[in-house]
């Protein structure tokens, strides 16, 4: 990210859009691995 991103307000935004998106996916992952255990085998949690 620092390589990609010189100027110190474009890495700031960078890594905040990265780190909504990890925390995103955190808390919906195993949301989402519920529901698909609840309708569906164990194998779509892989798709």
């Amino acid at each position: 990210m620092s390589t990609t991103f010189t100027d110190p307000h474009e890495r700031t935004t960078a890594i905040s859009a990265w780190a909504a998106c990890s925390g995103l996916g955190l808390a919906a992952g195993p949301l989402i691995a519920g529901v698909l255990l609840e309708h569906f085998t164990w194998h779509s949690v892989y798709l």
